[in-house]
């Protein structure tokens, strides 16, 4: 049995090894290139994508005066619980929005959220999160492609391959596994920095070509970071696009919806399509490179943590403006 499990992590050693290896390989390809490719914006069926930060804090961090109620309900309802540590205000109108008037479920989720925060012991920081994104990109160099401000709906668009996550790596080495949870976390935080982006809800774009049952899935780790993370973390979906599905995909889907929340779940589409030319979302995000791609990547998580932080440090509640 011993002999067994030395086998089988080595063996896990070694996809991890291809897999960072592949990226060294991609950026060795990319220094002997002119450095002249530019990624084509000419897929149809993706969001307009841009630099984040692009319109004024008054613009983006309006309140409603139902959601400054609902608020002010689930900040009053946290400190008479006595146990639970004070948030900033830009968090309990965070749990208004997503909640509406379902203070119970805030409490909740700010519950899970604390024994979360304490178990994983880190700082709710940017700096903090940037680290963690980039230890995990330095382990997944091709699981998350980008993460990308859309102008046009006022919203986040996160891209990844679900290929390229190697369930096998997190059983093999557990401390990777705070890793991946707490990095989530952080990029789930970087698609909500403002109540702008809260309220409409992140754009979720999911390549499954290539997805291997084997390496790539495991059921105990998508139930763990669903129930500690994605299906905690006050954060909706406006849309959740798979390209490339099969038969594959369609059993895997019927795993998530038992557990995922119906509205998570209901937002899931299959069989989406790219634009003529493009077959697969890596080629058009990693058109100009690997390298390229992950440096964007995690700027792009850097700039979007910032601004979350100093809305954060900027708002009250007491103070806010509404959008009447």
């Amino acid at each position: 049995m011993g002999d067994t499990n030395e086998e089988a992590l080595a063996d896990l050693q070694v996809l991890l090894e291809q897999n960072v290896q592949e990226g060294a390989q991609e950026n060795e390809a990319e220094d002997s290139s002119s450095g002249e490719d530019e990624s084509d914006d000419d897929c149809s069926d993706f969001p307009l994508v841009g630099a984040p930060g692009q319109y004024l804090y008054e613009d983006r961090m309006k309140l409603t005066e139902q959601e400054r109620r609902w608020a002010r309900a689930v900040k009053r309802a946290a400190a008479e619980e006595g146990d639970l540590k004070p948030l900033s205000d830009l968090w309990y109108c965070q749990f208004g929005i997503i909640d509406r008037d379902n203070v119970e479920r805030s409490l909740d989720r700010i519950r899970t959220m604390q024994a979360f925060r304490e178990e994983y012991d880190f700082v709710d920081s940017w700096e903090a999160g940037v680290e963690f994104v980039r230890e995990l990109v330095s382990v997944m160099p091709r699981y998350w492609l980008a993460l990308n401000y859309n102008p046009r709906d006022g919203n986040y668009v996160l891209a990844l391959d679900v290929a390229r996550f190697y369930a096998k790596i997190l059983q093999a080495q557990p401390e990777l596994v705070r890793i991946w949870i707490v990095a989530t976390h952080f990029v789930t935080h970087a698609q909500s920095p403002d109540f702008k982006a809260i309220r409409k809800g992140g754009i979720l774009l999911m390549e499954n070509e290539g997805f291997d049952f084997k390496r790539n899935f495991g059921f105990s780790y998508m139930k763990k970071v669903y129930s500690e993370v994605t299906g905690v973390y006050p954060f909706k979906f406006d849309q959740v696009k798979n390209f490339n599905t099969g038969v594959l995909f369609n059993i895997i889907l019927s795993m998530l919806r038992g557990i995922a929340s119906n509205e998570h779940s209901r937002k899931l589409q299959r069989g989406c399509r790219t634009a003529d030319g493009v077959d697969r979302l890596d080629e058009f995000y990693l058109s100009s490179g690997l390298q390229v791609a992950n440096d964007k990547l995690i700027q792009s998580v850097k700039a979007s943590l910032q601004w979350r932080f100093y809305c954060q440090s900027k708002f009250s509640l007491e103070e806010a403006n509404d959008g009447n």
